[in-house]
């Protein structure tokens, strides 16, 4: 997975992917959700993102709601059941992920 994502990463790919569903996908390591990280952090056209019921440790929230928040054309974010518990992290993590402007369906559930 996390070389999957390394070449995701690069230009061309980075700029014409448009959907990435990871949901599910209960194994994810460490690198794998880093890659995504700086996936996001580093622009693209990615429009939908989902990791629904992925296990994301709170060590890797906050990175990842600044950098879906920062995110130039992300509009769908599925993030339900990752693991957010409430804590001062999440408020943060909601407030950097509301600041999309672009963003118009997020499911945190």
């Amino acid at each position: 997975m996390t070389q999957m994502m390394k070449h995701l990463s690069v230009r061309p790919l980075q700029d014409t992917l448009l959907v990435l569903n990871l949901g599910r996908c209960t194994r994810l390591g460490s690198y794998t959700l880093d890659a995504i990280v700086k996936l996001l952090q580093s622009g693209g056209s990615l429009q939908e993102l989902v990791l629904c019921q992925v296990p994301i440790s709170t060590r890797f929230q906050l990175p990842l709601c600044e950098a879906i928040g920062r995110h130039p054309s992300i509009t769908t974010v599925n993030l339900a059941e990752i693991g957010m518990q409430p804590h001062d992290m999440t408020i943060q993590c909601l407030s950097a992920l509301l600041s999309n402007k672009h963003l118009s369906d997020l499911d945190i559930s």
